[in-house]
């Protein structure tokens, strides 16, 4: 190579000096091969080793630099999204504490009438003796419960499970998920016209009243 080198014109000796300054990592590893093919095939093990022993240490060079890039930018990306996460951290305790306790309980209240209703639909529905509006009544409020349950599930999640407030809104979110299951042996009852779905029907509304008893009770506690 040096040799083809030296035979070029002036003008594409300064190119090629250019272009192997440009691609100098390359320039070096073909310099070493050529090191060390020479050696081997001139019979020089000392030329020979030192071309190996280049070529594999710009080799090794190539990669730890890569992997070290790699690794910087794993490590930006994580600091990334650890700024992220503490971003979205703040704003969730900062809407944690935008629920005052009287925020808390209008909003309780608001699911009381909802869980209320309910009983009362299915109530006035059996009065009419109309299977079909039974059905419809305890579908409609099945889904409501079921919106409702999901919604007090997501609230919870912003107390201590020993806080008052969270005692409240767990017993409430366990009352509306227990009438919602009564709802559901209401329309099996009503399809397959066994007694066992009405028994369950019963025990679910009980349980259900329970539930809101205990939520009345921490409630009252919350400040």
């Amino acid at each position: 190579m040096l040799q083809k080198f030296k035979s070029l014109s002036k003008r594409k000796k300064i190119i090629f000096g250019v272009l192997a300054f440009i691609l100098l990592p390359v320039t070096l590893l073909a310099l070493s091969f050529e090191l060390a093919i020479n050696g081997a095939k001139n019979k020089k093990i000392g030329k020979m080793i030192l071309g190996i022993c280049a070529s594999a240490f710009l080799i090794f060079s190539f990669i730890v630099s890569e992997n070290q890039t790699d690794t910087n930018t794993t490590s930006n990306n994580n600091e990334n999204v650890e700024v992220a996460n503490d971003d979205t951290n703040t704003k969730d305790n900062l809407e944690k504490e935008t629920l005052s306790s009287e925020e808390l309980i209008s909003k309780l209240e608001t699911y009381e009438g909802i869980y209320a209703v309910i009983p009362a639909a299915i109530q006035e529905a059996s009065q009419n003796n109309d299977k079909l509006e039974m059905q419809k009544t305890f579908a409609d409020g099945r889904d409501i419960l079921e919106k409702c349950w999901q919604e007090l599930s997501d609230l919870k999640r912003d107390y201590s499970s020993e806080s008052n407030e969270y005692k409240a809104i767990d017993n409430l979110h366990l009352a509306f998920f227990t009438l919602r299951d009564a709802c559901k042996s209401g329309i099996k009852y009503l399809d397959k016209n066994e007694y066992k779905y009405f028994e369950k029907y019963e025990d679910n509304c009980n349980s259900a009243g329970a539930w809101i008893n205990d939520y009345l009770v921490y409630k009252e506690k919350i400040q």
